[in-house]
């Protein structure tokens, strides 16, 4: 099973999973959250995704891999979201000239950010709780006896 040979493997390799399952949600995002029929470049989307994923790195956020996810993960990637909505609007506004700022609803964006981030972090969560339970459950009981 794939998710097993996923979980076996090391941390490193497990935060790079993560970090591409957050760049596929940021893509989801960012075309969900495009006002009408205009559209970014292709240096846009990598630019928004790049700074995506630096702020989520150095704010932690592949520190918990979804053991404990809670209301204060979500206050968490809320914020992280708004600061980085924040660092782009800076960086649009004095390179772009507010380009992506005209052509993206950033509180979409953080809306459906936060929701498919959090979701995919349950369900990787409820996956590696089964294979947990289903590794513990084929164990034999072993008594130890002495003083």
């Amino acid at each position: 099973m794939i998710f097993k040979y996923i979980y076996n493997q090391p941390l490193f390799v497990r935060r790079l999973i993560l970090l591409v399952i957050d760049t596929i949600c940021i893509f989801i995002s960012l075309n969900f959250s495009l006002k009408s029929s205009n559209s970014i470049s292709l240096t846009h989307y990598i630019l928004i995704i790049f700074i995506t994923l630096i702020t989520y790195v150095f704010t932690g956020n592949y520190q918990n891999i979804t053991k404990y996810n809670n209301n204060i993960n979500i206050l968490n990637l809320s914020l992280r979201n708004i600061f980085i909505i924040f660092i782009l609007s800076i960086f649009d506004y004095f390179f772009y000239k507010s380009l992506i700022l005209k052509n993206v609803s950033f509180v979409i964006f953080i809306l459906i950010n936060i929701s498919l981030s959090f979701i995919s972090r349950v369900l990787i969560k409820d996956l590696i709780y089964k294979l947990d339970i289903s590794s513990t459950t084929h164990k034999k009981n072993a008594i130890i006896y002495g003083a």
